[in-house]
């Protein structure tokens, strides 16, 4: 009897230990994001965040965390496990950083005012173009894309790849949009939608590519993107959730520019 009260009360003391503290209790988030750049927002291809030089928005909840008194824990893994598991589980209590669809609320939760999302209190906007081999004759005026004979590339799980496919357009989705960019190089696309800093970037730092691939005017579109946090979080711990918020926004209006133009330089 007594080696079962003592495998019974074992086995409690380990469930117990594994059960998460409620999140009103918590002094640690972790906070998902993508192991590809999203320049200058999250910097380096890698599964880690570079010390020195993170990124904006790395910064921005870095800034949050110490006036809140939270320890941020990242995490790096590709887009669509950050967003589709790390953040529905609960296993992180935020995501970095993603633009407004309705069905991503079954993953997690943004900033709402009037039942709407609030841009307001998003981190930043961002701007989603096309680029194309010098001398194409494809184009973007604006409402249409025309000349295609070829799909458009574009990275795994982006909004904007939803976007184009319901305009009835082909996308060849990949894994960055580098990789997009040298398979349009061999001639596998016709175009590559990115978001502009990031694409700006890559033919900045690939002499070859640059000599090659030409951006369009105008934008394809333009979106707000937002600190997500988990639905689990934000069930247990709504005000402090909306202190998170209310700091974004206030970071966004006052810090935020200075922070990402850093990068630039």
């Amino acid at each position: 009897m007594k080696t079962i009260a003592a495998l019974v009360l074992g086995a409690f003391i380990v469930a117990f230990e594994m059960t998460p503290a409620p999140a009103g209790e918590m002094n640690e988030l972790i906070i998902v994001t993508e192991d590809h750049e999203d320049f200058p927002y999250v910097i380096g291809n890698t599964s880690e965040i570079d010390p020195v030089r993170p990124g904006a928005a790395v910064e921005a909840v870095n800034i949050i965390g110490d006036k809140l008194g939270f320890n941020i824990q990242y995490k790096r893994v590709p887009w669509k496990r950050a967003l589709e598991m790390e953040l529905k589980s609960g296993r992180a209590q935020g995501l970095l950083t993603a633009s407004y669809k309705k069905e991503r609320e079954l993953f997690g939760a943004y900033p709402k005012k009037n039942g709407e999302p609030d841009k307001s209190r998003s981190l930043f906007s961002n701007t989603y173009v096309l680029y194309r081999l010098k001398g194409s004759d494809v184009n973007y005026d604006g409402k249409k894309i025309t000349g295609l004979t070829k799909n458009i590339g574009g990275p795994r799980g982006y909004s904007i790849v939803d976007d184009l496919k319901r305009q009835g357009y082909g996308v060849e989705v990949s894994e960055s949009t580098l990789t997009d960019m040298k398979k349009m190089l061999l001639g596998r696309t016709d175009l590559v939608v990115a978001l502009e800093m990031t694409g700006d970037k890559i033919l900045r730092m690939d002499k070859k590519l640059n000599n090659e691939i030409e951006k369009i005017d105008p934008p394809l579109s333009t979106k707000e993107y937002y600190l997500i946090l988990s639905n689990q979080f934000v069930q247990e711990a709504p005000e402090t959730a909306e202190k998170i918020w209310d700091m974004v926004g206030d970071i966004r209006e006052n810090k935020f520019r200075e922070l990402a133009e850093k990068y630039l330089e």
